[in-house]
């Protein structure tokens, strides 16, 4: 699975972004819900990343 730990790093990325978007456009409901899905992305990665190659 650490081959692939970059694909949540990437979807972290994404929603983080996301995020500043909808705080650029000043929809707040939007740009939390984002930053969470952000955080679970990114708490995902960490796990991943630190897993041992088969």
């Amino acid at each position: 699975m650490r081959r692939t730990a970059w694909i949540w790093l990437a979807g972290c990325i994404a929603w983080g972004v996301d995020g500043l978007l909808h705080l650029r456009l000043r929809e707040r409901p939007h740009a939390e819900l984002a930053f969470l899905m952000a955080a679970l992305f990114l708490v995902a990665w960490l796990f991943y990343r630190v897993q041992p190659r088969r």
